[in-house]
């Protein structure tokens, strides 16, 4: 993989197109490749990464581009694939003592979607960071909140959305 971005770099190009860069190497070669990359788009080349490894392509790309069944469904920031699909751009993640935080939160403006988590605790999808606002419902409830994180949606999640979207319109 090296040789190949030092072949790109000693004939000053432009425009590098990168099949699979990371495939095959170890997670301190990763890391070291990945810098590269980042390095040379920062330095103004063009980097064209075709990668099944989503957790790689968000590390590394500005911008994405999904195809499905051979054509391009989507080219965009992984925040406007979210919000193209109708999920939240940010996802909240609650741990409270509340049974019922659906119901809590009905009415609640930006929010799309509540939903349980494997431990016990809740995502929401918003379209803005509503930390305060769903805090001060729950301390007006006089329930206990226990953690209140925020985090962008993942490329994974955004991905998975796409793809079940498009295949019920299909």
């Amino acid at each position: 993989q090296r040789l190949g971005i030092a072949e790109l770099l000693m004939r000053d190009c432009r425009v590098v197109i990168l099949d699979e860069p990371t495939s095959g190497l170890d997670p301190q070669s990763t890391r070291e490749l990945l810098a590269l990359i980042r390095s040379l788009a920062a330095d103004g080349m063009t980097v064209l990464l075709s990668s099944h490894m989503l957790d790689v392509v968000e590390t590394v790309c500005t911008r994405v581009a999904l195809f499905n069944r051979g054509r391009i469904g989507f080219i965009g920031t992984v925040e406007a694939l979210a919000a193209r699909i109708g999920g939240g751009v940010y996802v909240i993640e609650v741990e409270a003592d509340a049974g019922d935080l659906p119901a809590l939160l009905s009415g609640l403006d930006g929010i799309e979607a509540v939903i349980p988590t494997a431990h016990g605790g809740w995502q929401i999808e918003a379209r803005a960071d509503l930390r305060a606002a769903i805090a001060r419902r729950l301390v007006e409830a006089g329930i206990a909140l226990h953690t209140l994180d925020l985090r962008r949606v993942r490329l994974d999640e955004a991905y998975g959305r796409f793809f079940e979207e498009a295949d019920r319109d299909a």
